[in-house]
């Protein structure tokens, strides 16, 4: 710890450290923040089998542009399943550590959350695909679809979680806050624009070797630009303050 003389950066690394333990443990042990993910990976398989699968003469044909858009549309869901997730409390009452340690460390929260998001949604998400990529159209453009995917997965990542200044599962909720139509509608327009569009993109630059190389380059400098950014120090937010109590005005 000598590289760490101040004593506000050691109280960072571990806050940060503890936000990182704390959702991996909470999404490991709670059967209902586990069922709320296992819900959205089925939703998302359900979709992307759709335009995967097709039955032709009584035969199952397999469709190659919907199997190329399937791991989008599964990492979507994947991420933005752990962002809904992190938005439930495991327990209220339990966050009085955090709120305790908590000064003005919303960027701090947020990294850790994007990490995790990176370390148990992403990644792992990507490398079951890759035996079936390199299967499908070989180890080169496996290899390549395998980091196609990672980089603009973590883009998605960076979009879904740009302003999350909370810590997973701590933040209280108020549910019929939003509406479930206009939820749907984003929803929608999310997946089928990530997942098509970049499905379209991949098999563009496929197969030219500078143009795979100048997005892959562009992508992580983007990326590294991200990660690096230190917007204006904040509180971590441990309240919905977007809900309001409507009172009947009875007499």
């Amino acid at each position: 710890m000598m590289y760490l003389r101040i004593p506000e950066e050691r109280a960072i690394l571990f806050q940060w450290l503890a936000n990182y333990y704390f959702s991996g443990s909470t999404i490991a042990r709670s059967t209902r923040h586990r069922l709320f993910v296992a819900t959205y990976l089925s939703v998302g398989m359900a979709l992307g089998l759709l335009p995967t699968l097709a039955i032709r003469n009584g035969k199952i044909d397999v469709s190659p542009w919907g199997l190329r858009s399937f791991p989008f549309l599964i990492v979507f869901f994947a991420v933005s399943g752990l962002r809904a997730a992190f938005q439930f409390p495991a327990e209220p009452t339990s966050n009085w550590l955090f709120r305790t340690a908590e000064h003005f460390w919303s960027e701090t929260s947020r990294r850790a959350t994007r990490k995790r998001v990176l370390a148990t949604a992403l990644f792992p998400t990507l490398l079951l695909f890759v035996p079936v990529e390199i299967g499908i159209w070989g180890w080169r453009l496996g290899l390549f679809h395998f980091l196609f995917q990672a980089a603009t997965g973590g883009l998605l990542v960076e979009t879904l979680f740009w302003n999350f200044d909370k810590v997973p599962f701590t933040c209280s909720y108020f549910p019929g806050k939003a509406s479930l139509a206009v939820l749907a509608g984003l929803y929608l327009y999310g997946f089928t624009t990530y997942s098509f569009r970049m499905a379209e993109l991949e098999a563009r630059i496929e197969g030219s070797v500078p143009h795979a190389v100048l997005f892959l380059a562009v992508t992580s400098a983007v990326l590294g630009v991200l990660w690096r950014r230190s917007p204006a120090p904040s509180s971590v937010q441990f309240i919905d303050v977007g809900q309001q109590i409507q009172t009947l005005d009875l007499t």
